[in-house]
């Protein structure tokens, strides 16, 4: 971890992490955890600023990410992170529990077709060690760490689409981990057209790009809906970085 202009920082090219606002304390800082699916360590131009370039051997892509630049200054950044399975669902596994994905019950992307890939309901997960220290914890985005059944809250007994097979999910609240506030789903690849299920099991069908809308849902959170008088765990969950050619539609 690298001291950059006085303020601790995090990035490594798929995850970010800082700490904001009020109801925490030097001991119980608040912390938004962001991460894509899909990021290009490359692909983020504060590697080429001086405070962070000596501290790397490669040059960043020739790309304009002034919002990311910022973030990183704002931030604690890592200058080398890496995944011991960078796939979907087994890193998620991984990132929750700090198990392997034979320990996580995650060993394999999850569909309806892998009742052995499911999270583990006994395990402990980060949020829930956060939750029983008394923060307020938010899940937004891309879970996809569930075996998909047919829990439809709005059709009961049906999967939530109709695909076959089954890879997106909802995931029900004995299922969370200790995440009081829910904006999520399993996986979904229309990033112009995604949607969501809150806490209550609502599902919310969204026309905007994904990235955007769950920024806001995090801004409104954090603004909003958060218990104040507690420090928060917020996790972000972005997806579509891989498909470029979308956005370009």
């Amino acid at each position: 971890m690298y001291m950059v202009s006085n303020k601790s920082l995090l990035f490594s090219g798929s995850v970010a992490l800082t700490a904001c606002m009020n109801a925490a304390t030097p001991e119980r800082p608040n912390i938004v955890y962001v991460f894509p699916d899909q990021m290009r360590n490359h692909a983020m131009a504060f590697w080429n600023e001086e405070d962070f370039s000596r501290h790397v051997n490669f040059k960043a892509d020739p790309v304009y990410t002034p919002v990311l630049n910022r973030f990183a200054r704002e931030s604690v950044v890592f200058s080398a992170a890496h995944s011991s399975c960078p796939l979907s669902s087994p890193h998620r596994g991984m990132m929750l529990t700090g198990m392997y994905p034979d320990g996580s019950g995650v060993p394999l992307n999850c569909n309806a077709t892998r009742p052995v890939s499911n999270l583990r309901q006994d395990a402990i997960a980060i949020s829930d060690v956060f939750s029983q220290q008394g923060y307020d914890c938010a899940y937004i985005g891309k879970l996809h760490v569930d075996y998909p059944t047919k829990n439809n809250p709005q059709k009961p007994g049906h999967y939530v689409s109709d695909r076959t097979p089954e890879w997106d999910a909802y995931t029900p609240k004995e299922r969370r981990h200790g995440f009081n506030f829910w904006y999520s789903y399993g996986t979904f690849d229309v990033h112009k057209e995604p949607h969501y299920w809150d806490t209550d099991g609502n599902r919310h069908d969204i026309r905007e790009w994904s990235p955007k809308h769950e920024a806001d849902v995090a801004i409104d959170y954090i603004k909003n809906k958060r218990d104040a008088s507690k420090p928060f765990l917020l996790m972000v969950s972005m997806r579509s970085e891989e498909h470029t050619s979308e956005l370009q539609s």
